[in-house]
């Protein structure tokens, strides 16, 4: 019987490798939910401004994302991987998680940063892109609040 069970599990495991069977869900890397992530280093990635010594984040990760009604915004890295929203003029805030992972048909929080201005959330990379109510998209993954704070 044993063996009976073990070959009738063995064939319906085989049958799920050669169907393609793959869980349907993954933890895309940093620069798999932020591509920008990626690109080369320039001198606008630079955070500039009044920051925590040291800064939360790895300075050498930092991308410049916009600049939106006088904020700056980056996006880095921490030294453990997690993603970090950075906006400033004269001082950085900056507000670090992830990195947040979208689901088809699901909305997601993201990483949010406000302060005395608009609400900016960054949104990991993923299809379809869902709107969110009462924002507006600003880069691939950054969005910022329309409603008047």
């Amino acid at each position: 019987m044993a063996a009976r069970t073990a070959g009738i599990l063995g064939s319906i495991g085989a049958l799920a490798v050669l169907s393609g069977c793959v869980p349907l869900t993954s933890t895309p890397t940093a620069a798999e939910a932020f591509p920008v992530l990626e690109r080369p280093a320039t001198d606008a990635d630079t955070v500039v401004g009044e920051q925590n010594d040291p800064p939360l984040y790895e300075p050498d990760t930092a991308r410049f994302l916009i600049e939106h009604e006088g904020d700056r915004v980056w996006i880095a890295l921490t030294d453990e991987g997690a993603v970090c929203l950075l906006l400033g003029t004269n001082a950085v805030s900056a507000s670090c998680g992830g990195p947040p992972i979208a689901s088809p048909g699901q909305l997601q929080a993201g990483i949010e940063l406000a302060y005395g201005g608009p609400e900016y959330r960054l949104l990991a990379a993923g299809e379809p892109a869902i709107p969110l109510d009462g924002f507006e998209q600003l880069t691939d993954n950054l969005w910022v609040s329309t409603d008047a704070r």
